[in-house]
């Protein structure tokens, strides 16, 4: 038994169909994964951009019924805001100097993750901070 002669032999038309083949798919694989990881962070920047949008204007709102301690408008504000925008924003809590909770916008158990740890002095902008809350 001769192996030279079981050996596959590929024609030239074969080699110019696997040349041909080979880097068009390598580049289309590579400028598809670009594309893909591009937009997910694009929506990261809508998504974040749409979060300040919520929150800016909300947290100038609710400055007035602090201000004066009538919480039931606030959590009136806070919890309409909220239910507008269910599908971005699934919990609204503010807190006092202290880091105690003053009003929510519904009962949630875990304001650990929300607390801000840092001194009430660096919060000079909005800021973000990525968490995973598990779903209510």
């Amino acid at each position: 038994m001769n192996d030279a002669n079981n050996m596959t032999k590929y024609s030239l038309r074969s080699w110019v169909l696997v040349l041909a083949l080979a880097p068009t798919i390598l580049v289309g694989i590579l400028l598809g994964g670009y594309f893909t990881i591009n937009r997910f962070y694009e929506l990261e920047d809508t998504l974040i951009e749409q979060a300040s949008n919520i929150i800016e204007p909300l947290a100038i709102a609710s400055e007035v019924g602090l201000e004066s301690k009538d919480f039931e408008t606030t959590k009136r504000l806070i919890t309409s805001a909220q239910l507008n925008k269910a599908s971005l924003v699934q919990f609204i809590a503010i807190f006092d100097a202290n880091n105690r909770v003053v009003v929510t916008s519904h009962h949630y158990k875990n304001h650990e993750v929300m607390r801000f740890d840092k001194p009430l002095d660096s919060m000079l902008r909005t800021e973000r901070s990525p968490h995973n809350f598990p779903k209510a």
